[in-house]
């Protein structure tokens, strides 16, 4: 959706197709005239999923030497031994780098992709388009070890045991953790939230001071794909899959800024489904000065109904289950997941102090409520759903393969 604006039961395949419609950020602004750079990690939203389409700099989302390691080992005849492997690797290598006072880290940290991009964009004479996706608020959480200072933790202060339990016990779903193992994982992550967010600041002003980026001349946007569900005594899960549309995965941060806005704080729902088209339209507002194009305004980015749709692929299988769901302006939600192992519809209502949900109702099959006030919310936020398809759709036939190598580096698979 980030890139393209369309949600993925539109699309035909894992990623983006080849070449042709629909057209990626990156092509559009390459047909400006614009330099474009993408930094990541994540191989999910790398050149083997064509995301590097119109990207004519950075990474490309292309494997590391970590990667490119971890798939020899893998593929080849010690694959057996991998677990004892990447247990050595969070034992044995990290502690050694640590014990020379080095931060060693699963994924590429913020300083380093931002040192790429600045070094990239500072040399370009064209107008740019940068796009960095950071895999700090990722599991393993790994924030530099001056952040872990400023957080209580229960079971271990150690920065190598606080990665390798928040990866594993996020794999586990938590299942077998303790409730203090379990907070330590949600302070590990909020000390890398901390330091992803001090990252794009000081992003922003090294931008600022090489004069590469001027806010009453240039546009910035800050969100992400998803938030981190750490709920497990209430949902029965960790992350964000098996997919559970959950308010902790769906409540993201968005900031934009486009040189005509007024600084305000847009309080109602938004949909990043209206990302691509504000984006677009306010950029080819100051490519083109006698555009048509109704320059957005931030209520352009607000809806009464936010779709949501997602894609998994059931391990250990070659079944493809699509889970739609929506969100209205009140709060209520409605959604198809995979919960308990189990596919279900389950309806919410949001509860505003503690940003969760409330489950009012969950169905395995055709079960309604029968109680008269939700059975009326139901049908209402069902109909909704299906504007796009069912809440859950098991007979989904997406084309190209998901590599499995990537699902499990990221810690979607065991």
């Amino acid at each position: 959706m980030l890139a393209t604006g369309s949600y993925t039961d539109e699309l035909e395949t894992w990623g983006l197709p080849e070449s042709g419609e629909p057209a990626p950020l990156a092509e559009v602004f390459q047909d400006w005239g614009y330099r474009t750079g993408l930094w990541t990690d994540n191989f999910l939203f790398g050149a083997d999923y064509n995301y590097d389409r119109g990207f004519d700099g950075g990474d490309l989302g292309k494997p590391t030497w970590k990667k490119k390691l971890s798939t020899t080992l893998q593929n080849g005849p010690i694959e057996p031994l991998f677990p004892a492997i990447e247990w050595t690797y969070f034992n044995i290598f990290k502690r050694f780098t640590q014990s020379l006072g080095a931060d060693e880290n699963f994924y590429r940290p913020a300083s380093s992709l931002n040192e790429s991009a600045i070094d990239w964009v500072t040399a370009q004479t064209d107008p740019t388009f940068c796009w960095i996706h950071y895999m700090d608020p990722h599991h393993p959480f790994e924030p530099p070890t001056d952040y872990l200072g400023k957080y209580k933790f229960n079971t271990t202060e150690n920065r190598n045991e606080l990665s390798q339990l928040s990866r594993n016990a996020i794999k586990a779903n938590g299942e077998g953790y303790s409730s203090a193992e379990l907070d330590d994982v949600k302070q590990v992550y909020e000390a890398a939230c901390e330091y992803q967010g001090d990252q794009i600041l000081d992003f922003i002003e090294q931008l600022e001071a090489s004069g590469q980026y001027d806010p009453n001349r240039d546009v910035f946007v800050l969100t992400a794909d998803h938030g981190e569900c750490l709920s497990h005594d209430q949902y029965g899960m960790m992350g964000h899959v098996p997919p559970a549309i959950w308010e902790e995965s769906v409540r993201v941060p968005l900031v934009i800024s486009i040189p005509e806005w007024s600084r305000e704080t847009v309080t109602r729902q938004a949909t990043l489904a209206n990302l691509y088209e504000t984006i677009v339209t306010a950029v080819d507002f100051r490519v083109d000065g006698d555009s048509e194009e109704t320059l957005p305004t931030p209520a352009d980015m607000t809806a009464e109904t936010a779709h949501f749709v997602t894609e998994w692929e059931v391990p250990g299988t070659d079944e493809t289950h699509t889970y739609r769901g929506v969100r209205r302006a009140d709060g209520t939600k409605l959604f198809g997941g995979h919960l308990n192992a189990q596919d279900q519809v389950v309806l919410t209502e949001y509860t505003v102090d503690e940003i969760s949900d409330t489950i009012r109702f969950t169905s395995t099959g055709e079960e309604t409520p029968d109680d008269s006030d939700e059975l009326e919310l139901w049908s209402a936020l069902m109909e909704l759903v299906e504007e796009r398809g069912s809440a859950i759709d098991d007979a989904a036939v997406v084309t190209g393969e998901l590599n499995e190598e990537h699902l499990r580096d990221l810690g979607y698979l065991d």
